[in-house]
């Protein structure tokens, strides 16, 4: 199993990450924040974790994309397809690399974008599973949900006892 994970940038190094199979791809250039490393990291933990992950025998294939708030280099500002250090742009790689779900860590506003629908639509053809985040916001963010697409599938954050996290969107 191939599995894809859009998010910041991960910490191949961290303990909980021993042993496990992942390769890090970034399309382009970028300077990035902890909180973006940090939360990378810990995704792929939950994924491929030897010790506690779901999918502890998968491959993971990390795509490092920088948020709205990084700061794109060159090799970025310079993508005339404007494609490239996107979640769509990481969503084509994804599935040219062969992966069978994807997991993109982040909400994204261009809910008009022809460039995510043909990526969506790519991957549904392709029998690939798209999981997004509803968002932490504590409000229906429908509108800016990877969810918001037939064919994905929305995750909410839960609590100790299973329960909607008070800061979880849905």
């Amino acid at each position: 199993m191939t599995i894809a994970m859009i998010d910041g940038t991960v910490d191949t190094s961290a303990p909980e990450l021993a042993g496990a199979n992942i390769t890090v791809k970034t399309p382009c250039a970028y300077k990035e924040d902890n909180a973006s490393k940090t939360h990378a990291t810990a995704i792929a933990s939950i994924l491929v974790s030897n010790n506690y992950g779901v999918a502890p025998d998968a491959t993971l294939v990390a795509y490092s994309v920088p948020t709205k708030q990084a700061t794109k280099l060159d090799e970025c500002k310079q993508d005339r397809s404007g494609l490239k250090g996107t979640p769509y742009g990481a969503i084509e790689m994804a599935l040219n690399d062969g992966a069978q779900i994807i997991s993109i860590s982040r909400s994204d506003n261009s809910k008009d974008s022809k460039a995510q629908k043909w990526a969506i639509a790519r991957a549904m053809a392709r029998g690939v599973i798209i999981v997004g985040p509803a968002g932490n916001d504590a409000k229906d963010e429908n509108e800016v949900s990877y969810a918001r697409w037939s064919g994905t599938v929305g995750v909410s954050a839960i609590d100790a006892s299973g329960q909607l996290a008070s800061y979880s969107s849905w």
